[in-house]
């Protein structure tokens, strides 16, 4: 019979190579590529980005038609007080519309 010692350095060397085979990492195969943002398609066969691109700036397009039409009511309405008036509630609110305008306009074209 083997004696204790010969069993406890057996046992250490099992446990040794058990832990050595757990340590390696199973080879998992790569996931497939997934269909990229830029590729999904609507239904209509048109590349979604393309049509939030296009929608984004035909957005931008009438906010700044939006903007100019402000801009010149305030000017209009600046050019016809004299110098002692002061600005009344409609010109600020004009001025909160134009700043509005040109943020919405601003945010799109950073995300783009």
């Amino acid at each position: 019979m083997p004696s204790h010692a010969a069993i406890v350095l057996i046992l250490l060397a099992l446990i040794v190579q058990s832990i050595g085979q757990k340590s390696a990492p199973p080879s998992i195969p790569p996931l497939p590529p997934t269909d990229q943002p830029d590729d999904v398609r609507l239904p209509n066969g048109k590349k979604q980005i393309d049509e939030i691109l296009k929608s984004d700036r035909d957005k931008s397009i009438d906010d700044v038609k939006q903007l100019i039409e402000a801009a010149q009511a305030l000017q209009k309405d600046l050019e016809q007080k004299d110098s002692q008036q002061l600005l009344n509630l409609n010109d600020i609110h004009r001025t909160e519309e134009i700043e509005k305008l040109a943020k919405r306009i601003r945010g799109r074209i950073r995300h783009n």
